[in-house]
C-alpha cells in the first residue's frame, strides 16, 4: 500500500509501473504527477484512494486492472489527457467525481458489473458521445453526467433504482431519452435532464415498440415525465413514432418497416376509445 500524498506533486515522473502485491493506493498518493505519461497498474489492485492520480494530465491511455473492484472520490479528476479508458468488469463503484473534468474521454464503456456511479463521477467530460449505462447499475448520483454536451443518445437501465438531481443537466446534445417507469418522479422532482434543449419527441421513441406503453417519456414541450398511458403526450408520442417510420418507409426499401407503422397504427386505434386524453 502506497502511503497517502507519498508522491504529491512529483512532476519529474514519466513513467510509472507500480509492483505486484500492491492491494491498494492511499489518498493523493500520485496527485498531480502531471509528468506521467506511462502507468502501468498491478494485477491485484482493488482499489484505488481518493485523488490518487489527479491532475496528472499526461495521461493519455489509462487500463485499469482486472480485479479492481473501487475507484475513489476525485482518483482521476481532471486528468484531461486521458483519451482511451479500459473499466475492469469486477469494477462495481465509482466514486464523487472520480473522471471529472476528463475531457479527451471519447468512448466510454461502463463495465456490466458496475453498481454505482457517484455524484459527478463524469462530470463535464464533454468528449463522451455515446453512453450505454450497463442493467446491473443501480444508483446513479447527483449530476454524475452533468455537463457531458456531446452525448446524444441514453437508455437508462432497468434496474436502475435511483438516479440524482441534474444527472444529465446541462447535456445540450441529448436528443433521445428512454427510462424505466420507477425513476419517473425521481427525474421529474431533480431537474435530471434540466438544460437538455436537444430533446424532442420523435427523439425520445425510437426503443421496443411493444412495451411503450408501459415506459417513461420526457415531453420537452410541456417538460413533464409522462408514465401514465391516459396522458396526451403519449399518445403524441405514439404519432411522432409512426412519422418517422413512415419517413423510414419512403427513403428506405425495408420490408420490416410497413408491418411496423401497421401495428403502431392498430396501438393508436386500440388506445384511442378506450383512455381518456389528458388527466
Amino acid at each position: 500500500m502506497a502511503g497517502r500524498s507519498a508522491f504529491q506533486g512529483c512532476t519529474g515522473i514519466a513513467s510509472l509501473r507500480l509492483p505486484e502485491g500492491i492491494a491498494s493506493l492511499s489518498e493523493s498518493a500520485f496527485d498531480g504527477c502531471t509528468g506521467i505519461v506511462d502507468l502501468h497498474l498491478p494485477a491485484g489492485l482493488v482499489s484505488l484512494g481518493g485523488y490518487a492520480f489527479a491532475g496528472c494530465t499526461g495521461i493519455a491511455s489509462l487500463t485499469l486492472p482486472a480485479g479492481l473492484t473501487r475507484i475513489g472520490a476525485q482518483a482521476f479528476r481532471n486528468c484531461t489527457g486521458i483519451a482511451s479508458l479500459a473499466l475492469p468488469h469486477e469494477l462495481d463503484s465509482i466514486g464523487d467525481g472520480a473522471f471529472q473534468g476528463c475531457t479527451s474521454i471519447a468512448a466510454l464503456q461502463l463495465p456490466e458489473g458496475l453498481e454505482s456511479v457517484h455524484a459527478a463521477a463524469f462530470r463535464d467530460c464533454v468528449g463522451v458521445t455515446a453512453l450505454d449505462l450497463p442493467q446491473g447499475l443501480t444508483f446513479l448520483g447527483n449530476a454524475a453526467f452533468h455537463g457531458c454536451t456531446g452525448i446524444t443518445t441514453l437508455h437508462l437501465p432497468e434496474g436502475l433504482r435511483q438516479i440524482g438531481s441534474g444527472s444529465f443537466r446541462g447535456c445540450t446534445s441529448l436528443r433521445r431519452v428512454l427510462a424505466p417507469d420507477q425513476l419517473a418522479r425521481d427525474i421529474e422532482a431533480g431537474g435530471a435532464f434540466a438544460g437538455c434543449r436537444a430533446l424532442a419527441p420523435a427523439g425520445v421513441t425510437r426503443v421496443s415498440h411493444l412495451p411503450l406503453l408501459r415506459r417513461g417519456f420526457w415531453h420537452p414541450t410541456a417538460h413533464v415525465w409522462c408514465t401514465a398511458v391516459g396522458h396526451a403526450c403519449v399518445l403524441a408520442v405514439l404519432v411522432s413514432e409512426l412519422r418517422v417510420d413512415r419517413q423510414e418507409e419512403e427513403e428506405a426499401d425495408d420490408a420490416l418497416v410497413p408491418p411496423l407503422a401497421h401495428e403502431l397504427w392498430l396501438r393508436i386505434l386500440e388506445f384511442v376509445p378506450r383512455r381518456r386524453l389528458g388527466r
